[in-house]
């Protein structure tokens, strides 16, 4: 947004001795692994102390009581963009960025601006405290907070560490000596504080959902051809390479798989495929390593992929006994 505080009639500021410094805690603002899938890590606190010393024209028998303003803009990698502000990969601006902002309530309604930025008088946009050095003293300090927050329903980006520095140039300080120093556009000052690097680290987390069973149904001595089908649903950060590996709990890794008769020992061999032709190429689990007869490898999109999983049965043998058979397939994601 682009404008100004609009200057309250009245008002005015000494400034000319005032003394006040802030810094940041933590620096860098760091929130933690940013896991999109499980929504963690999604906001931080940055605790801002002011530190202000007593002006030398106001007696120590006296209170010296400051107006400490702290107004940011958008950061080092695009200082005009505030509404959203944005976090990039390795501070790449060029990539596609990592939506954030930072807030001067715990409710996350009153995003925090420069006054460069600001259009009209909108106080609960500036960080603001009193600090009040007591009599017989020369220095006093008071906190301020800015509520950090990841952005909600993003796509989820590549695993990385995003980032955004807030360098000095780009959070302003304004003291005042009497009235609000939230409502005057002049008298900011960077010097009067350090910057921070607002920092998220997104994981390489994926969310997989545990496929329906397949069930052959009832089937005569000599059956032939018979195909069943499931699937394995993975939602991966976009370009997170995995695997999918499938293993029979009575038969192999290679995908071949037997079902075991519920109350004896006789066994129906069944094959894993990734198509549904008895000559399907086998699916089984090699690791992390897709082999011919081991585990399939793909690339997160940000949305839930859909990989259909086939199981064949060529016949059954005609002196099968009757009865119920299964196996357990386990299947395991490699990221």
């Amino acid at each position: 947004m682009t404008g100004a505080f609009a200057a309250v009639a009245g008002f005015s500021f000494q400034t000319a001795k005032a003394d006040c410094r802030v810094a940041t805690t933590p620096n860098p603002a760091q929130m933690p692994a940013v896991d999109f899938l499980n929504n963690t890590g999604m906001e931080t606190v940055i605790e801002l102390t002011a530190t202000c010393y007593r002006d030398a024209g106001v007696a120590r028998n006296q209170e010296d009581t400051f107006h400490v303003c702290v107004g940011m803009d958008g950061g080092r990698q695009s200082y005009l963009q505030v509404d959203p502000r944005y976090l990039y990969l390795n501070r790449n601006a060029a990539l596609a960025g990592l939506e954030y902002n930072i807030y001067t309530d715990p409710a996350y309604t009153h995003i925090v601006y420069s006054n460069t930025y600001l259009r009209g008088t909108e106080p609960n946009r500036i960080l603001y405290t009193p600090v009040t050095v007591p009599a017989n003293t020369n220095v006093a300090t008071a906190k301020m907070y800015a509520y950090v927050k990841i952005a909600p329903n993003q796509s989820i980006p590549p695993a990385g560490i995003y980032e955004n520095n807030i360098s000095s140039g780009s959070i302003a300080v304004k003291i005042g000596k009497s009235g609000d120093c939230r409502k005057d556009i002049s008298g900011w000052n960077p010097s009067k504080i350090g910057g921070t690097i607002m920092q998220a680290t997104v994981v390489s987390s994926c969310k997989i959902e545990a496929p329906d069973n397949i069930d052959f149904g009832e089937q005569s001595i000599r059956s032939k051809n018979m195909v069943g089908q499931t699937a394995v649903r993975v939602n991966c950060p976009k370009n997170t390479p995995y695997a999918i590996g499938l293993s029979s709990k009575y038969g192999e890794k290679t995908g071949n798989g037997q079902m075991k008769h519920k109350s004896g020992t006789a066994l129906i061999p069944y094959a894993l495929r990734d198509s549904a032709s008895q000559n399907g190429a086998h699916w089984g689990d090699s690791g992390n390593v897709e082999q011919p007869r081991g585990s399939r490898k793909f690339n997160g999109t940000s949305a839930t992929a859909v990989h259909p999983v086939y199981a064949t049965i060529a016949d059954i043998p005609a002196d099968t006994p009757a009865g119920d058979y299964e196996d357990t397939v386990t299947v395991n994601v490699y990221y």
